[in-house]
């Protein structure tokens, strides 16, 4: 787990774990938190010492003095501590934050479980892992469904994730935002249903001291890294920056996909649905409704054959447009995927 300032949703999402009685002998808690003043570290191994499970935790912190952070888990547990100014640059960098933590586990398997994580089928976990143990030693990476939720609980978006691994050394996550481990080393599918309740974008505005535009700050610190050191920032940056800065900054954004126009093979890099995404972004506010209705269409074609990015385009035309069929257009596409895995994007 990576962690900051969720000591109620930590709690809610560890407590799968209570379901399964095997849980102290076959599972433990490796967390990192990135400067937490809410006291989530000792909220975390308060509910793991309940329930009996081993719980080991590294504090980063962007300051010299990561006492002030945490000051009861230090004295209580003594967790691990990367002082400033490592702290600082692993703060920007979740990736290689992410990468603690796996170097704190000692099991076979990894699961990964964010703050606001629910596990909905917590029974075939133990099962799955058995078998694939016993009699598939060459998938290394498995990907379960995974729906993501906004703040109401309504469904933005069913995909297949990753979030179970060996436990390898050559397993590590990539990228410094949107970050992820290695797709590409033998992904099986899994019935072991999870569910997301991240914050609306709505939430994130009314309350900017809690998660605010997480990735948007990830990356536009890279960019400006990149064009201050006089590196031209490469295609998926630009992309991606664009995408986070479409609800922050648009017109931010418009100039980014301007940059993605003009570079000789942007349009080679770019999915199909990410090329409607750009020309819905950089079109002019007459040709906005005709662009959106074109995208919808689109989306809704792609979002029917299992595409979790389909499926967030439309429910981002949703929150962005108020468009008046996207809610349909994802309600029929998952209804009409009930019962099969949802391939990754």
């Amino acid at each position: 787990m990576m962690v900051r300032d969720a000591s109620v949703v930590a709690r809610r999402a560890l407590g799968f774990l209570r379901k399964m009685p095997e849980a102290s002998q076959c599972f433990e808690v490796c967390f990192v938190d990135t400067g937490s003043t809410d006291g989530t570290p000792d909220a975390i191994m308060r509910e793991c010492a309940a329930l009996g499970v081993r719980c080991e935790g590294t504090a980063i912190s962007s300051t010299s003095r990561p006492d002030l952070y945490f000051p009861d888990v230090a004295s209580s547990y003594e967790p691990h501590v990367v002082p400033f100014p490592t702290g600082q640059m692993l703060l920007s960098d979740w990736a290689a934050a992410r990468n603690l933590g796996l170097d704190m586990c000692r099991g076979e398997w990894v699961m990964k479980l964010d703050a606001d994580d629910v596990v909905l089928r917590p029974d075939n976990i133990l099962p799955g892992i058995r078998s694939l143990s016993a009699t598939r030693r060459d998938v290394e990476i498995v990907a379960c469904p995974y729906e993501v939720c906004g703040a109401g609980g309504e469904t933005l978006y069913v995909t297949m994730y990753t979030r179970f691994w060996r436990n390898k050394p050559e397993i590590r996550f990539r990228q410094k935002c949107h970050e992820n481990v290695d797709w590409c080393r033998g992904v099986g599918g899994s019935n072991w249903l999870m569910t997301n309740h991240g914050l609306s974008f709505r939430d994130l505005r009314d309350c900017p001291s809690r998660v605010p535009y997480r990735n948007y700050k990830v990356l536009l610190h890279e960019y400006q890294n990149l064009v201050g050191a006089g590196l031209e920032p490469g295609l998926h940056l630009l992309f991606y920056l664009a995408d986070e800065a479409l609800e922050v900054d648009p017109g931010f954004a418009h100039e980014l996909t301007d940059r993605i126009a003009t570079t000789n093979d942007g349009r080679g890099f770019l999915h199909p649905i990410d090329e409607a995404w750009v020309r819905l972004i950089r079109g002019s506010s007459c040709e906005k409704r005709e662009l959106v209705d074109e995208a919808a269409n689109e989306y809704a074609r792609a979002a029917a054959c299992g595409s979790g990015r389909a499926q967030l385009r439309l429910a981002m035309l949703g929150r962005m447009f108020r468009h008046d069929n996207w809610r349909r257009n994802l309600v029929e596409a998952i209804a009409a995927n009930e019962g099969r895995c949802w391939p990754r994007y």
